[in-house]
């Protein structure tokens, strides 16, 4: 597995060892084959709206967006892109910490990539299950202070 970690603003700090180690860890806990190669990219609320518009027609900023470059649960390409502005708003909504709310997108990007869906109920469930399960297990419960 080759994980690479990017950063393209400067609201927050972003510690790639970490942001790594999580991801193999629920890779492994998943027992998912790790021939794959995943980019996660923190960006501007800006730089997402962006990527949000031209790769799924929706013209707002979203938190994260997840793709599966290989088509596949297993193997190939994927890239997790988490805007940075968004955590920052949402951590004072949600009286968490903007690592924290960083950290929530990544794995949710990354259960997607994993082949997890949330756009039928019965599926967010699930999903929203092993979300829950995977940010309490690997980032706790708010008090993180850097992604």
């Amino acid at each position: 597995m080759n994980i690479y970690v990017r950063n393209f603003q400067r609201k927050l700090p972003v510690n790639s060892s970490r942001i790594k180690k999580i991801i193999s860890a629920v890779f492994s806990a998943e027992k998912k084959d790790t021939d794959i190669e995943i980019t996660v990219s923190v960006v501007t609320g800006a730089q997402i709206h962006v990527l949000n518009k031209k790769y799924l027609n929706h013209d707002y900023p979203t938190d994260v967006l997840a793709f599966n470059l290989s088509g596949g649960p297993c193997g190939g390409v994927a890239d997790i892109i988490v805007a940075s502005d968004t955590a920052v708003v949402n951590a004072k909504k949600f009286r968490t910490t903007p690592s924290y709310e960083l950290m929530l997108y990544i794995i949710h990007g990354l259960l997607h990539i994993l082949g997890y869906d949330d756009t039928v109920p019965s599926k967010r469930v699930v999903m929203r299950k092993k979300e829950v399960y995977y940010v309490k297990k690997y980032i706790g419960c708010h008090q993180e202070t850097s992604p």
